[in-house]
């Protein structure tokens, strides 16, 4: 069963696209019935089209989110 939610739009919600990386848009929330219970998805779109519709558990990263580094990826006697 497929149930619609409504949708709070907000600049300050803006998420990358999982595609491209670029600013990307939450158009539309539902809910899909699954093995565990219902699971609630929304539909991505971003600035040149891409659209997806991945489980809010695994939402892309906000974009003014700070991004990890990773300790190994910083070159040896570098300045941090």
């Amino acid at each position: 069963m497929l149930e619609h939610h409504a949708i709070k739009a907000a600049t300050s919600e803006a998420l990358q696209c999982p595609h491209c990386g670029l600013p990307a848009a939450i158009t539309d929330r539902f809910t899909l019935r699954g093995s565990p219970g219902p699971v609630e998805h929304v539909k991505l779109v971003c600035v040149v089209g891409h659209w997806s519709t991945p489980p809010i558990e695994s939402l892309p990263r906000r974009l003014d989110e700070p991004r990890d580094v990773d300790a190994t990826c910083v070159p040896t006697g570098a300045n941090v």
